[in-house]
């Protein structure tokens, strides 16, 4: 990220097809999903917000007919922030949406090619790069799913695996800024990556530690080592703690899937190369890419020499990992691994097998391509391999396409689309845990039926209003429920409660009442947007120092003399 970068030739083609596989998302439209939709609300609040002055609120406005939502206090902002900032800048959703894909299609070839060329020459680092645009999982997040936000999550990810390759084989303090910066990102952009992520560059760390070459340099370099990837992981931890310790705490108050009933959304639904589950639609699909991903790889891997073997043995192991983690035999560590089933569906792994398969394939391309050419006989078998993965990526993308076009979204009618529905009825999960669908029946902003109601302000964290004399009663306000919520009557605290149908009640007296209702964050979250606002201060100034001129400064680490 910091160091001098040419654009040459051999990455032209894979920043090409980072543009084509955008493209149809331009002039076709978009596949049509719950996701999608919520990503639209929330990128809407952020939009709305950014042109009032805030850009973090902490309650969204406009959801569920003006009730609102706890969305944003628990999905990670950075990528609905950004969606909303371009959409001001564009003036329409669909090109807001696709600048972002866009950027960030590129972001992942170009996270992978440097990757893959700590390991091979240029040209084969452009194949990976190139294969990691197509792969099948990476093409589901665009055409079918609307997964956008791991989508870009991922594309970042790609840098945390070479800025840690990069300080476990020497490193510069360019390189723990650089993944200081991405983990933070990662973590601010999708929670299902950024687990995977976290776990995946666990063992990808200790696996390149204990390689021979790490190891040769003694106990001192490996844990200067060490140290510089935890002081990465501190400070990205601290550069997101505006986001994370305001979710963390609250995760008691967050719908989620808790009430539901069915298995649609549990993680045991949702394993691999297994029996399909009778209750989750999609999981055949899911395993024709798992699979068409493991052909790819093991053509690469057949394709490179035992020693190249060696040398690619990190990103080897971390696609053996993720492929076992999508199958029933990894069931203790779904059971016991600390926010492992958080991540919701293990399918998701295939964050993993796409970077590190398009690692192996473009490491052993050209070799395997060259012996299958060179031997055309039904007793070669690596012709029957390339024969069985072709078919296998035909059939992937005959059931893609149809996916996309049957629940399309024309371009043209998109940002209509996105209008209509911005302040309709929101995604269930987002919905505060008192909340029933009754409530958004009621369209009053103030039920107060026996009294004069006068609205002095109306906004996101703030409803302001007066009401004439009357019975002495709860006031019900179409907002929902939430414990940050407070409350005056007439410049006295009251308590705020909930209806039965989660809506909020305000006890006001038989007098004038001049009523205000407006959000809290707890002291530990306002302290944390300081810590994150002086951390990317630091961080800023950091980037500026390597830029100048520090980007040779090496990590002080002490390595034994020669012939010690």
């Amino acid at each position: 990220m910091f160091y001098r970068f040419t654009l040459k030739r051999p990455i032209l083609i894979p920043a090409g097809i980072s543009v084509l596989v955008i493209l149809p998302v331009v002039f076709f439209g978009l596949h049509d999903s719950t996701d999608l939709y919520q990503h639209i609300q929330f990128a809407s609040t952020f939009y709305h917000s950014i042109l009032s002055g805030d850009l973090y609120p902490s309650w969204s406005g406009e959801e569920n007919f003006g009730y609102g939502s706890v969305g944003l206090r628990f999905y990670p902002p950075l990528f609905h922030f950004m969606l909303g900032l371009v959409r001001a800048a564009t003036g329409d959703w669909l090109s807001a949406i696709s600048v972002l894909l866009l950027i960030f299609s590129f972001a992942g070839v170009a996270g992978v090619y440097l990757w893959a060329k700590e390991f091979v020459s240029e040209k084969h680092a452009a194949v990976a790069a190139a294969v990691f645009a197509l792969m099948p999982y990476q093409l589901s997040q665009i055409y079918t799913s609307a997964f956008y936000a791991q989508f870009c999550a991922i594309a970042i990810l790609s840098f945390s695996f070479l800025f840690v390759t990069r300080i476990c084989r020497g490193g510069r303090i360019a390189d723990v800024v650089g993944l200081t910066i991405s983990l933070a990102v990662v973590i601010l952009t999708n929670l299902p990556a950024a687990v995977i992520g976290c776990l995946s560059l666990l063992v990808y760390s200790l696996t390149l530690l204990l390689q021979k070459p790490t190891r040769d340099k003694g106990l001192n370099y490996m844990a200067g080592t060490i140290a510089a990837l935890a002081s990465a992981v501190i400070l990205a931890l601290a550069a997101s703690s505006f986001y994370w310790l305001r979710m963390y705490p609250e995760l008691g108050f967050f719908r989620n899937t808790q009430l539901w009933t069915d298995q649609t959304f549990s993680w045991r639904e949702h394993f691999l190369l297994t029996q399909p589950s009778k209750v989750v639609f999609g999981i055949w699909f899911n395993n024709h890419t798992l699979i068409t991903t493991i052909f790819l790889a093991v053509c690469g891997l057949v394709g490179i020499s035992r020693r190249e073997r060696s040398t690619l043995r990190p990103a080897i192991i971390l696609f053996a990992i993720a492929v076992f983690m999508m199958t029933p035999l990894s069931l203790p560590f779904w059971l016991y691994v600390p926010y492992l089933n958080e991540v919701q569906f293990p399918e998701r792994w295939q964050i993993i097998t796409s970077v590190a398969g398009a690692m192996i394939l473009g490491a052993g391309a050209f070799s395997f391509i060259a012996d299958v050419r060179d031997r055309i006989s039904i007793k070669n078998p690596k012709l029957w391999l390339a024969a069985l993965t072709a078919i296998a990526v035909i059939t992937v993308f005959q059931q893609l396409l149809p996916k996309y076009y049957k629940h399309l979204i024309p371009a043209r009618e998109f940002n209509a689309w996105c209008e209509r529905d911005i302040n309709s009825l929101g995604f269930e999960f987002f919905w505060t845990l008192e909340a029933k669908k009754e409530a958004f029946a009621v369209t009053d902003k103030i039920a107060a039926p026996d009294r004069t109601v006068r609205i002095v302000e109306w906004q996101a964290g703030e409803r302001i209003f007066d009401l004439s004399p009357g019975p002495a009663e709860n006031v019900r306000v179409a907002l929902l429920y939430y414990p940050r919520w407070q409350a005056t009557v007439n410049g006295t605290p009251v308590s705020v409660t909930a209806a039965e149908d989660g809506a909020m009640l305000i006890p006001v007296p038989a007098d004038d009442a001049e009523v205000r209702i407006w959000f809290q964050e707890p002291w530990f979250v306002q302290n944390a947007n300081y810590v994150s606002a002086a951390v990317w201060l630091a961080i800023l100034i950091a980037v500026a120092f390597l830029l100048i001129g520090g980007r040779s400064q090496k990590l002080g680490r002490e390595q034994p003399a020669k012939n010690a």
